[in-house]
């Protein structure tokens, strides 16, 4: 049984903070949903002042098709997804983790999945992950495991247009790119840079934070100022079994965004790969997850961790139901038998995690004794 403390959240050491929001979150029971249904378990998470819904956008998890089938047009939960330059991918699973795969083997066409957002948004919250599989190599490469000397792969790309990449007076944003002799930001033709690592100001060394052989974790959280664009700020995160936890924050006295007025519309997997007749790339995507607008940044996660920054998986859950004063959600029981350490946590609509992780398991038991708040303070 957990043992609750009313507690403020010490998450702004770990995750960037926002205060735009002054409610205090407060979780007081979580428990699992009596169902009959055999493929899912339905938690139920009561509290108060837990946000308003997050405006998913886009989310597919690529279980809902058949594995070795086609991801169906709209095959997403959520969301509008068209496929361009190339075959509609296959499903199929990489690590136990089903994702579709970018390459077609027989023609090395790339596929990208165009994920689109309805209304022209500002702010955003992606999450993705993303593996080179073994034997395979990053785009141009020679050889596995590592990385071509030039601008190489945009791991995704937020757009304002399908053509804003080519056109300067239209946002365009990667999160991130890997520009080459193994390094790594997140920008666009303006020069937003978001990021610094290893005494640097300019760039991540991807080797840094990125495993081979197995998912990377992604999230990138953009936060766009329409009203004075240079006050737009953004960052990107990675889990993975190799460096658990690692953010890259927003550098605001060296970095001052630059770039025409935030608009996202659509936001493509992968942006851009360079592909050479002698490469031998391939990449697989999964769990893919786009909220926009405010409150973007209110989510559940689920992590094999109940120390966030130990985390080695995660993924942000689709939630079934969510008011101010309950949310519910699904977990895949054959995840939860695949990982007997598999917890979730909350975050506010500021972007702060409770300090507190919660089990997920098949049978948990009721539990609601005190409390669990987090201040936006």
């Amino acid at each position: 049984m957990y043992q609750f403390r009313k507690l403020v959240a010490s998450a702004c050491l770990l995750f960037s903070c926002n205060t735009a929001y002054s409610e205090v979150a407060t979780i007081s029971g979580v428990y699992n949903e009596i169902q009959s249904d055999t493929t899912y378990i339905t938690v139920v998470v009561d509290g108060i002042n837990l946000g308003p819904r997050p405006n998913i956008v886009y989310y597919n998890d690529f279980r809902k098709d058949k594995l070795y089938t086609s991801v169906a047009a709209n095959g997403g939960l959520a969301g509008v997804t068209r496929l361009r330059l190339g075959r509609v991918p296959m499903v199929s699973t990489y690590h136990s983790t089903p994702g579709f795969y970018v390459v077609d083997d027989t023609s090395d066409q790339l596929t990208i999945l165009e994920a689109f957002l309805g209304e022209p948004q500002s702010k955003v919250f992606v999450a993705y992950s993303v593996a080179i599989p073994e034997g395979y190599t990053a785009p141009a490469a020679s050889e596995p495991k590592k990385w071509f000397e030039g601008s190489s792969w945009k791991l995704n790309w937020l757009l304002q247009s399908p053509k804003a990449y080519s056109v300067t007076e239209e946002f365009d944003l990667c999160g991130p790119t890997m520009i080459g002799t193994g390094s790594a930001l997140m920008g666009n033709s303006s020069l937003f840079v978001s990021l610094s690592s290893g005494g640097s100001y300019t760039h991540a060394r991807v080797n840094d934070w990125w495993a081979w052989d197995d998912f990377n974790h992604m999230q990138v959280i953009f936060d766009g100022d329409t009203y004075n664009p240079k006050n737009s700020t953004g960052s990107f995160s990675v889990v993975n079994e190799r460096v658990g936890y690692i953010n890259y924050p927003h550098i605001s006295d060296r970095f001052v965004y630059k770039g025409p007025t935030p608009k996202i519309t659509q936001i493509n997997f992968p942006g851009w790969a360079r592909n050479t007749a002698e490469d031998k790339f391939q990449a697989i995507y999964s769990n893919i997850y786009v909220s926009a607008g405010d409150g973007f940044l209110n989510r559940i996660e689920i992590t094999d961790s109940e120390n966030y920054s130990k985390s080695s998986y995660r993924r942000v859950v689709f939630p079934k139901e969510w008011s101010q004063t309950e949310i519910k959600f699904d977990v895949y029981k054959s995840e939860v038998k695949a990982n007997e350490n598999l917890f979730f946590h909350y975050f506010d609509q500021n972007g702060n995690k409770i300090k507190d992780a919660f089990k997920v398991c098949l049978k948990c038991p009721k539990f609601s004794e005190g409390s669990s708040s987090v201040s936006s303070m």
